[in-house]
């Protein structure tokens, strides 16, 4: 069976990771062979349906896009939106179809007034707009990703000292040039923890675009140790390896934090660094309470 991937999201973790599940070629030939009832049926019930019917695992049927919305659930209401669009389904109601009725007739289930909101799973102007959004920030992080590897070691090394500040460290900016010059023993700089300099954080920062081993963690904190820190920065363009993580999750004696650069473009968009807001859209809804009648005339 073909397949092809959507991306779902983790709330908890705030990660994303790509679901596998069945292309959209299989689907709509399911959809259009599919046992309608003479009343039509929901697209979330026909979504169900067929999970069991493509014996689809927990983990794609419960997958849900960052909005909240059903990633399977999406994919077939998309993929049969197209198949009524192209007639060879019917839409009776909202979120409900059925095979078409090869007298012309319409279907006695059609119900003009449908309830926009009851049916959360359902394409929607929101989920438009969401999906939309997403593509967009996915460009802008990897335009902003390759703008920093375009760039010198020294640019890298200012840019980490303005994230570093935007995100409350060293107090000001001046207070944080000496990250990126000191050079001692894996360490590429010290910023202060807060703006009253209660404590150091030490930072290593590496443009590379090879993953971070755990022999480079280890080093670092080597480095802090011969410190007598306890708290550092380790900032990449890349990723870090399994072990590497592995490593800095079992070290109890100090808190080391990894930026990779995945989370780096997110902190510079989340605080405007290399970044600029072109548009911006109010999207507004009808305020109900306003037009409620008032009961005490």
């Amino acid at each position: 069976m073909d397949t092809t991937t959507r991306k779902a999201f983790n709330p908890d973790t705030e990660d994303e990771k790509d679901v596998e599940i069945p292309a959209a070629s299989v689907v709509k030939q399911a959809l259009l062979d599919f046992d309608y009832p003479a009343a039509g049926i929901q697209i979330k019930d026909i979504a169900d349906e067929l999970a069991d019917q493509f014996e689809l695992t927990d983990e794609q049927r419960n997958a849900k896009h960052r909005g909240g919305y059903f990633v399977w659930r999406q994919h077939v209401n998309v993929l049969a939106n197209q198949l009524v669009k192209s007639e060879k389904l019917l839409k009776i109601k909202r979120g409900w179809i059925a095979k078409v009725d090869p007298s012309g007739l319409e279907s006695p289930a059609s119900d003009p007034v449908a309830d926009p909101a009851s049916d959360k799973d359902s394409l929607s102007l929101e989920v438009v707009i969401e999906s939309n959004y997403r593509k967009i920030q996915e460009r802008l992080e990897a335009e902003l990703l390759q703008q920093i590897k375009d760039n010198s070691p020294e640019f890298f090394e200012q840019l980490v000292l303005d994230v570093l500040v935007a995100l409350g460290y060293g107090g000001s900016r001046a207070d944080a040039e000496t990250v990126g010059r000191s050079g001692d023993g894996g360490i590429d700089g010290i910023i202060k923890e807060d703006r009253l300099g209660l404590d150091n954080v030490y930072v290593q920062a590496k443009r590379w675009d090879a993953n971070i081993s755990p022999n480079l963690v280890r080093e670092f904190a080597g480095a802090l140790d011969g410190k007598g820190a306890r708290k550092g920065i380790f900032i990449t363009t890349a990723g870090f390896s399994k072990q590497a993580k592995q490593f800095v999750e079992e070290t109890t004696q100090k808190k080391i934090v990894l930026i990779d650069g995945n989370r780096l473009v997110q902190l510079m968009i989340d605080r405007n660094i290399g970044v600029y807001t072109q548009e911006t859209y109010d999207i507004k809804q009808v305020d109900l309470d306003y037009f409620a009648a008032d009961d005490d005339d």
